[in-house]
């Protein structure tokens, strides 16, 4: 699946305590326009982020930068339209 061109929302969760991350990008989701996504950034993999995006309907794509970290850009999939985020 191809991700959107335009990033919705861009959230550094590099600082932020566990859940914080998780909660904000599932919120910024829950209101992104179709065709347009959320881009996490992260320091590590945020495994349990992956399933859930799954479980509610959400594609993602990880790229690691060069300097380690970890970027999800997360979109909702149109294959799974109407599936509720926890």
């Amino acid at each position: 699946m191809t991700p959107p061109d335009a990033i919705e929302e861009v959230i550094d969760g590099r600082g932020m305590e566990p859940p914080e991350p998780f909660v904000r990008v599932m919120d910024a989701l829950s209101v992104c326009p179709d065709g347009r996504a959320v881009m996490l950034l992260l320091a590590r993999e945020p495994y349990p982020l992956y399933r859930a995006l799954a479980l509610n309907g959400f594609a993602h794509q990880v790229r690691h930068a060069a300097d380690g970290t970890v970027e999800i850009l997360s979109w909702r999939d149109p294959d799974h339209a109407g599936t509720a985020v926890v």
